[in-house]
């Protein structure tokens, strides 16, 4: 269940919205122009989008009193775009772009009631009658069925739950009389929209179940308190909770409407505001039935929140791939959404947190040492394979199925491998946008290892920086002049030559390095985590690069992870790799994992560790999520799990 008592969760929801906060204050241009990486320009909806986040974010967790007069500017900005242009999601759009948008109109109306409700101030004339011609509008397109289209009301165009929800929850800060008649159409017409199995279509012109559309259904009818969406609503949570228990990046799609969107982004950006929505419809569900079905929701909502901050940008943004406003809003609505729930709700409802230290970790790949068990012999093999001569060389691919461990396993290995004397760096693929940013990084890595293993006795273990540009400062300290600019190379500048100059690079390194070092038994260890990501970054060429990159460096060694797809590969760079597979852990080192983090505080009886055994098929993230919440149940007054409690 939720609890009060979950001081960590709550704390690390906490940081992550602080660094959101940070990521949208900086992309914020002059004149109140708000920018990502993805959707350059969408003036009106980028800028109310962000503040409207900023303004959550502001009054929950940072508590500081941000710059107002940037708000006023923006203000004043979408004061006069409006003025020119409609309710333009951008006016830079393509032409074929719909000109008036039901989301832009609701956002720009939640943005500017959400800042003056938490400045407890006066609304200017000129922004009331924004707000007025913003109610008018969106009343007026509303379709004689009570639902509403993406834009302008036209006969042939179908109705969304979507953008019915957007207008609803826009509209209900609104007090005006035509705002609630609007409000309740949009109601009965949900009502009336749903599906057989609780879940509703993309559209009115679909019959096919739609998770996303689901969802914000799901929250327009939780958030009207309205006793006869009570039924319609519990379909809909139950068709929620079920679609959510599936595996998360198949949680649904989101429909595409923006003409120019990058291709290769649509699964993630779609996956990842489907899951916000998602957390965010069930929250609104508890909120609403209060006591009634909670187990069913708890388990799946903390599920869900940590899901989401393991997506996290390292720019603070979401999601990590490619951060942009519309999922970092998304996802910070939710999580807002679930500090606020998690802190109110009633003693008479709430399971008190365990007074047991809780070590076990799931849903998140296991960073230190003493918190991972088993794969001693992988290790040792790994270990022995990069110990070996430049003849027989071995670069090394982890296989094994999603979720098996491979991240937590490649954690590890700088541990074991720096006390060899080998230098490692990290790079997770699943960050690189396009062929350039993975060469630039990897030079940048590589460079920065080399540096801190000639420069610092005491290295420590260095996680993944991917992303990080370094000057050529650091070269220069090295006395290594770069051959390729790759810290000024756009994305546009993939030839022939920009590769050649890498391999100079990386030989220049690599001989600087075995210079300095005057050993041959170091080696260089890149490790790189997702390697199926780099389908989506490479060509053949990159594929060739990569392997005469390792097969003409005999001191470099690449130690990759895996699906059991990748081994099938036919591309001749996956031949270099000697596969180590991964499978379920040894009977004695899951026995560990159930029993160490606890050695000495709490015991298991010997029918509780054969449970744990049998229902997580020695699983190491089943084991830890198992363990985990048989330590959470566990009475505090109780220092034995037993086959009851798991």
């Amino acid at each position: 269940m939720l609890y009060c008592g979950d001081m960590t969760l709550s704390s690390d929801i906490q940081t992550a919205l602080r660094r959101a906060g940070e990521w949208l204050y900086s992309i914020r241009k002059e004149k109140g122009q708000w920018q990502d990486m993805v959707y350059k320009g969408q003036g009106i909806l980028n800028t109310a989008e962000a503040w409207r986040s900023l303004v959550l974010i502001d009054s929950e967790i940072l508590q500081v009193r941000w710059k107002n007069q940037w708000i006023e500017q923006d203000c004043r900005q979408l004061i006069r775009e409006v003025g020119k242009y409609g309710f333009l999601r951008s006016p830079y759009y393509p032409s074929n772009y719909p000109h008036q948008s039901i989301d832009s109109a609701s956002f720009v109306l939640l943005m500017l009631q959400a800042f003056y409700a938490s400045e407890n101030a006066t609304m200017p004339e000129s922004t009331l009658q924004l707000v007025r011609r913003a109610v008018d509008w969106l009343v007026e397109n509303q379709g004689k069925e009570g639902g509403w289209s993406w834009g302008e009301l036209r006969t042939s165009r179908p109705l969304y739950p979507y953008f019915t929800y957007m207008a609803i929850e826009s509209l209900r800060v609104v007090k005006a009389p035509e705002a609630q008649k609007a409000i309740e159409m949009g109601i009965n017409w949900l009502i009336r929209t749903q599906l057989s199995d609780g879940s509703f279509p993309a559209h009115s012109q679909s019959d096919a179940s739609d998770v996303a559309s689901t969802a914000y259904a799901s929250i327009a009818l939780s958030e009207s308190k309205s006793p006869k969406a009570r039924g319609t609503l519990s379909r809909a949570t139950h068709y929620l909770l079920s679609a959510s228990l599936s595996d998360i990046t198949q949680l649904g799609h989101l429909k595409i409407i923006e003409p120019d969107k990058p291709p290769q982004l649509a699964i993630d950006y779609e996956n990842y505001s489907v899951s916000a929505n998602v957390l965010l419809a069930l929250i609104r569900a508890r909120e609403y039935f209060k006591d009634d079905e909670l187990s069913q929701l708890d388990e799946r909502i903390r599920f869900l929140v940590q899901h989401l901050l393991e997506q996290q940008a390292p720019n603070g943004g979401w999601p990590k791939s490619y951060a942009t406003i519309y999922v970092t809003h998304t996802v910070s609505e939710a999580l807002v959404a679930y500090l606020k729930f998690a802190q109110t709700q009633p003693k008479s409802t709430t399971r008190q947190a365990s007074e047991h230290f809780n070590p076990y970790v799931f849903g998140f790949p296991i960073q230190h040492p003493q918190l991972f068990f088993g794969r001693e012999a992988i290790i040792e093999r790994i270990r022995a394979d990069v110990a070996t001569d430049a003849v027989t060389k071995r670069d090394i691919a982890l296989i094994g199925k999603r979720r098996i461990g491979k991240t937590s396993l490649l954690y590890q290995l700088p541990y074991y491998l720096l006390q060899d004397g080998h230098l490692t760096f990290y790079l997770d693929l699943e960050l690189m946008q396009n062929n350039v940013q993975f060469l630039q990084t990897f030079i940048a890595e590589l460079g920065q290892a080399i540096f801190e293993m000639l420069g610092k006795k005491n290295l420590g273990v260095m996680f993944s920086r991917a992303g990080q540009r370094l000057d050529h400062k650091l070269f220069r300290q090295l006395d290594i002049e770069l051959q390729t600019p790759f810290f000024s190379v756009s994305t546009a500048s993939r030839t022939p030559d920009m590769f050649r100059g890498f391999l100079s690079d990386v030989e220049n390194l690599l001989s600087h390095f075995r210079k300095r070092r005057k050993s041959a038994s170091v080696k260089i260890i890149c490790i790189l985590d997702e390697i199926a990501a780099l389908k989506n970054l490479a060509d053949n060429s990159l594929y060739s690069l990569l392997r005469g990159v390792s097969q003409h460096n005999p001191d470099l060694v690449f130690i990759v992870a895996g699906t059991l797809q990748f081994s099938d590969s036919a591309l001749p760079f996956y031949s270099i790799f000697t596969p180590i597979h991964l499978g379920q852990l040894e009977r004695e080192a899951a026995i560990e994992l159930i029993t160490h983090p606890v050695k000495g505080k709490i015991t298991y009886t010997n029918e509780a560790i054969e449970h744990l055994l049998l229902t997580s098929r020695r699983q190491p993230h089943i084991l830890q999520g198992l363990c985990y919440h048989c330590i959470r149940l566990l009475p505090s007054s109780e220092t034995k799990v037993d086959v009851q409690v798991v």
